[in-house]
């Protein structure tokens, strides 16, 4: 779902996710997201500020550049692409804040329980690709794609056998937006069965 927003930004939303875009003043452009976004922000004359929050204590504040937000689950990931980007953590108990600088290839991610951060070099692609509709699989588990489908069919996936969540594949896919051509090509690469009851989904070893 691309967005195009007042200041010429373009914003991609991952399934379902949503934003909230406000203008305070000619100074500074906000939005508040949940679940997941590919942002390319314009850069202004002016130097015109552009603030993401997400919902749960940080905080992005970019001037021209490409990156990618995803705060489902326990942890926050940002990864940069390109440009620069500050991150704002705030810190509860001592009522203060910790600022992060990002360079293109990093990410960070945040754990909303434990309140504590890491900060590493990652392949950009890892994360982004989804932008451009496709899901890129490098030692991908199928514990990823039950996380996969549950973020963006909102599906709860019960498995009896839990050790075919670590088997692992590697390529990429094609993403489609209907559960059942995913779970199609989810059945196919590992090997295994989905069965629907209703909001639950039900995963089997294909013994065939």
């Amino acid at each position: 779902n691309k967005i195009i927003l007042p200041d010429s930004s373009e914003v991609i939303l991952n399934a379902n996710s949503r934003l909230v875009y406000s203008e305070k003043n000619n100074n500074e452009s906000e939005v508040w997201m949940d679940g997941e976004a590919y942002f390319h922000v314009r850069h202004t004359l002016d130097n015109k500020k552009f603030i993401v929050h997400t919902f749960d204590k940080l905080s992005v504040e970019v001037l021209g550049t490409s990156f990618n937000v995803n705060s489902r689950g326990d942890q926050i990931a940002v990864v940069l692409q390109q440009g620069s980007i500050k991150l704002e953590i705030a810190e509860p108990s001592t009522n203060t804040k910790t600022q992060l600088y990002l360079k293109p290839g990093e990410m960070v991610s945040y754990s909303k329980k434990k309140g504590d951060y890491t900060k590493k070099e990652v392949d950009t692609e890892d994360f982004d690709s989804w932008a451009s509709g496709i899901l890129k699989m490098d030692n991908y588990s199928l514990e990823d794609a039950v996380s996969f489908i549950h973020q963006t069919f909102g599906k709860n996936v019960v498995i009896n056998d839990n050790s075919l969540l670590s088997y692992k594949i590697s390529g990429s896919m094609p993403i489609v937006y209907n559960e059942d051509t995913m779970l199609v090509q989810f059945a196919k690469a590992f090997n295994v069965h989905f069965k629907k009851d209703g909001n639950e989904l039900r995963i089997e070893k294909n013994n065939q």
